[in-house]
């Protein structure tokens, strides 16, 4: 086993950094401990930074989670591969406004930048995630499922996009988003709507997928229909990472 191999790369869905501050205190220092090693490695994601945007309990919110994370994952909308930051800015989906917030926050340190940001947020990703799960739910109603999987969905990304369309293989961050996309629009009912909160924690899968993460805590939903490891496999994907929806297990596994 390499150096690499042997760091935990740890996600957490929103719910359960809420959970430290609200409803299971006590588990913080024990998680906080568990962390404090060289071998552990704690990332935010973009679905991470949109719920917190959402949230009445930024102030502690933001304090425990940039004390606790040593990266970010900025918004892949925009990327075909997760990239990592360590400059919380980067989380701003806009360029604009990154270096809008670069310039009023420049003398405040990293814990207020974030309050800045979130506290003035005045975006948000969730149309652009609508339209396309919108867009998604409409081809699975009208080729199925293994069409799409069998190259369905490139060829029609190919024909709506023309040349700009790169076709350039599997695991791209569009690619498990789309699978993710698909996977979650399986398991829903007839009538059935995409929630808010869905939008957040359907990113911080794709995004715990298409990065370097090897433990992801997520809600159990997503566990209990298998979401995470069905995309995993559809795309026939080498990704090697283990999910978990109870935290006690998840801790022990973060202490080993």
């Amino acid at each position: 086993m390499t150096d690499s191999q042997k760091v935990k790369r740890v996600i957490l869905d929103t719910n359960y950094w809420i959970d430290f501050v609200e409803e299971y205190p006590e588990r913080t220092p024990r998680f906080l401990e568990a962390i404090d090693n060289d071998d552990v490695k704690v990332y935010i994601t973009f679905g991470n930074f949109i719920d917190l945007i959402r949230s009445n309990e930024q102030e502690g919110l933001t304090k425990l989670i940039l004390g606790a994370s040593d990266h970010c994952i900025p918004s892949t909308i925009l990327r075909e591969e997760c990239v990592i930051s360590n400059n919380i800015i980067d989380l701003i989906p806009s360029e604009n406004h990154r270096r809008n917030f670069s310039q009023v926050t420049q003398d405040m340190d990293t814990v207020e930048t974030f309050q800045e940001i979130i506290k003035h947020a005045g975006w948000s990703a969730s149309d652009w995630y609508y339209s396309n799960i919108k867009r998604d739910r409409e081809l699975l109603e009208e080729h199925g499922y293994d069409e799409l999987k069998n190259g369905g969905y490139k060829e029609y990304l190919q024909n709506e996009h023309g040349s700009q369309y790169n076709s350039h293989g599997v695991e791209t961050v569009s690619d498990v988003r789309h699978e993710v996309f698909l996977q979650r629009l399986r398991v829903m009912t007839l009538n059935e709507n995409i929630r808010e909160q869905d939008v957040a924690d359907l990113e911080t899968c794709t995004q715990a997928i298409a990065s370097e993460c090897n433990m992801l805590l997520i809600e159990k939903k997503w566990v209990n229909v298998d979401l995470i490891q069905k995309t995993i496999r559809n795309l026939d994907s080498e990704k090697d990472m283990t999910v978990y929806k109870d935290f006690e297990k998840f801790l022990s596994d973060l202490k080993q």
